[in-house]
């Protein structure tokens, strides 16, 4: 009742968005901390300028003290750098550090080790904020009640404000309660993707800041294909980071009478000569994550079973590229169905890759396990389920051996496709302990193999085997497609139908096969061996979006 009381004006609100990607839309209201910090800090019209660095971790570094050395030294670069500026006009520092691996945080959780370590190296954040002048702040997903290495004896009201240039931050996602301390910790519980720069921009005005680690986390599933990055109000590129490098940059920002925020670099990166092809990245990304993985398991190199066709090709380029021929065994495994053009292909490849070319029969093994198994089930029908599976477990447990006799990680061809489809065998062709290609479809997979030929100059996948129709050789004449749609099919139907449910949106039988064994297959997945994340949309996140207990969705 009455008339509505007037508003009363207020100046214009600066727009600053700190950038993060979740891939989950129930995760999305975990996009916290630094970003709603920043959002209500420079809603205040007095907020002063500032200098802002993104610091580029090294995702893969092993070992949480060097990694905090890393970071220390490159905050006390940058703040060497901009003293004079920082001193003249009395600009406060806030440094953003990239994700990393969360080696810190996970080393202060262990309940009896660890402790002392963690605290040694966090102290590494602290004396270089102090040193500089600068605040850090540095994502974890460590409970904050649990990490308290700057103000142990501290409250326990983890939300209350904290005061950063001029302005009061308050952060619904836990800043944690260090108030005045160098060192700040926002949570980040949330999935990082790989999207595009539309996708990115579509997401809101205001400056937007990606703080991305360099190169794969040290068990290589993560990798950021990207550099971190600033782009301006305009979505103007202003400093980019190099891509697999520990780096750091420093930029001023400026409230402006509009509220528009303006980025102007103080210090850039040198330039570096980096691959513009988003194939010849994909391969510099998975050589990463292939050595990340490798390393952290303290293996001495990788055995890879070749067959002739394009994945084991691809896999076993990439793993050269990765350790060298001589840490990469390379061993043909061939049957009673493998065909003599299979071996002249797979001769072809080893000499290309400096592998020698190895091959063994599983006739012998096939045979005894034949003649023992006849009494359980009448023996084994030839070109049969039972005589197609037990080919690939023989195989799958030769090359675990030879895995186990010589300190190897054991690599799964199995490309996504086949992995949606379930086309493979547990314990088979369906084990290892590293699937490199696991997220790249067929289509991709070809397109690597052309690639891994341009960058080399050369023909190091032979030409006979990205043109070769694909083949498992388990029975005569046996070709992928007398068992499943076609390759670009399955693609298409899984990335435009599988995350939702629209079934009476399938117009043909073999779009609602598809989509009936990608129900029935997840459980295969989950036995599958752990891959590199090369797509914004891994299968994983649609199984996580199929309904559970369904297994036969489409009837």
């Amino acid at each position: 009742p009455g008339a509505a009381k007037p508003r009363e004006s207020s100046p214009p609100r600066p727009r600053f968005v700190l950038k993060r990607f979740v891939g989950k839309r129930q995760h999305r209201h975990h996009l916290p901390s630094v970003l709603h910090a920043f959002e209500h800090a420079m809603t205040n019209a007095t907020a002063k300028s500032f200098l802002l660095t993104i610091l580029q971790r090294d995702a893969a570094d092993a070992d949480p003290t060097a990694d905090a050395r890393t970071v220390a030294a490159l905050v006390e670069r940058e703040a060497a750098t901009v003293r004079a500026l920082r001193e003249a006009e009395g600009l406060r520092h806030l440094v953003l550090v990239s994700v990393g691996d969360e080696r810190l945080r996970e080393v202060s959780r262990m309940p009896l080790w660890g402790e002392e370590a963690a605290r040694a190296a966090e102290a590494e954040f602290v004396r270089a904020a102090a040193a500089a002048d600068a605040v850090i702040a540095e994502p974890h997903r460590a409970n904050p009640l649990a990490w308290r290495l700057h103000d142990k004896e501290g409250s326990d009201d983890v939300t209350g404000p904290i005061r950063w240039s001029g302005v009061t931050l308050r952060d619904a996602a836990w800043m944690g309660d260090f108030r005045e301390g160098p060192v700040l910790h926002w949570r980040s519980n949330f999935r990082r993707e790989l999207w595009s720069t539309p996708e990115r921009l579509r997401r809101g005005p205001g400056v937007a800041v990606t703080t991305s680690p360099a190169g794969a986390s040290n068990t290589g599933e993560r990798i950021s294909q990207e550099g971190s990055c600033i782009r301006d109000e305009d979505g103007n590129e202003v400093v980019r980071l190099p891509r697999w490098t520990p780096e750091a940059a420093t930029l001023r920002v400026d409230v402006k009478t509009d509220g528009t925020l303006a980025v102007t670099p103080v210090t850039v990166p040198a330039e570096t000569d980096e691959a513009t092809d988003p194939d010849v990245i994909r391969i510099e990304a998975l050589v990463r994550a292939m050595r990340a993985f490798v390393a952290s398991t303290g293996s001495e190199g990788v055995v890879i079973g070749l067959s002739g066709g394009i994945d084991s090709a691809v896999t076993a380029a990439l793993a050269v590229e990765a350790f060298g021929a001589e840490k990469v065994t390379g061993i043909m495994l061939a049957s009673r169905y493998t065909s003599d053009e299979s071996r002249a292909l797979v001769r072809t490849l080893t000499a290309n890759l400096g592998l020698p070319y190895v091959e063994r029969s599983i006739e012998g093994v096939h045979a005894a396990m034949a003649e023992g198994m006849e009494e359980d089930f009448g023996g084994i029908t030839p070109g049969g389920i039972p005589d197609q599976n037990i080919q690939a477990r023989i195989r799958g447990t030769w090359l675990m051996g030879v895995a186990n006799a010589k300190n190897l990680i054991m690599l799964c061809n199995a490309n996504k496709a086949e992995c949606a489809m379930g086309y493979g065998t547990l314990y088979g062709d369906i084990a290892g302990g590293f699937a490199p290609i696991a997220d790249l479809w067929k289509r991709e997979v070809r397109d690597l193999a052309a690639a891994l030929n341009r960058r080399a100059g050369r023909e190091v996948i032979p030409e006979a085997i990205i043109r070769r129709e694909p083949t498992a050789e388990l029975r005569p004449g046996q070709r992928d497609r007398d068992s499943l749609p076609e390759y670009d099919l399955i693609e298409k139907v899984i990335t435009e139908k599988a995350g939702r449910w629209a079934p009476d949106e399938l117009a043909t039988e073999d779009e609602r096969r598809i989509l009936r064994l990608f129900g029935i297959m997840r459980f295969k997945r989950r036995m599958s061996p752990t891959g590199p994340q090369m797509s914004p949309a891994p299968l994983a996140k649609y199984d996580a979006r199929w309904p559970d207990g369904v297994q036969y969705p489409l009837k």
